[in-house]
């Protein structure tokens, strides 16, 4: 009875979402092109985000974007409980709670760019100002704070140095692919995850060691 009524209910709440809610958040987009689908839950600034085609917005995902736009070419996919903010709060005013301070610099409030063909892992966090380049990978659960170079596949969270005392894992430095190997074999998604086991690599920041030069993305074991 109960796998019944589970079944039912699943049925149903699928159906609301195809018929009702995916159709009105899609017209609640600033602008969307063919094949956009919005998964269970989408919320924030949706009249601030602006798709291309094949686009597939994971379940509550969130776009805070009151000031600012996201940008989000073709051929793109985000896993469930992705954040994109494209603002910040001002902390230079002093005498006055950072709460209550609503004037904000042209600084504070910057696009996000997703250039197209990206997949954005689930748990992810994108902060204001980043582009992530055509191609390029975000694991999940990582902290996008600077751009992401075109096919690269990045985790963890992003720093210039790591200056604290534990071991940082390096999950992937930047990988750029020769577009020619993707055009010549026609095995581009092959070849992406062939280099990606070829140049992992670790990096011990109380030594500050590492056996590749490009530090990008990292993870701290704890």
């Amino acid at each position: 009875m109960n796998k019944l009524v589970w079944t039912v209910s699943h049925v149903v709440s699928k159906s609301v979402h195809k018929l009702i809610e995916e159709p009105i958040k899609k017209c609640m987009l600033g602008k969307h092109g063919r094949n956009v689908h919005i998964g269970h839950n989408v919320t924030g600034n949706l009249e601030n985000i602006y798709c291309g085609d094949n686009v597939s917005l994971g379940g509550e995902n969130l776009f805070l974007s009151s000031n600012a736009k996201v940008h989000i070419g073709d051929n793109v996919m985000f896993g469930p409980r992705v954040t994109v903010i494209t603002g910040d709060h001002r902390i230079d005013v002093p005498g006055k709670p950072m709460i209550a301070v609503t004037e904000k610099l042209p600084e504070n409030d910057q696009d996000v760019v997703f250039e197209g063909d990206n997949w954005i892992g689930a748990n992810v966090t994108i902060l204001k100002g980043v582009t992530i380049g055509e191609g390029a990978v975000v694991a999940a659960g990582a902290v996008v704070t600077r751009s992401i170079d075109k096919y690269s596949i990045w985790g963890g969270f992003q720093q210039e140095n790591c200056g604290i005392d534990s071991k940082i894992y390096l999950v992937n430095p930047s990988i750029l692919l020769d577009k020619k190997n993707e055009k010549s074999n026609g095995s581009y998604t092959r070849f992406r995850k062939r280099r990606w086991r070829e140049t992992r690599s670790v990096v011990d920041c109380e030594n500050g060691s590492s056996n590749h030069q490009n530090k990008t993305g990292c993870f701290i074991s704890l």
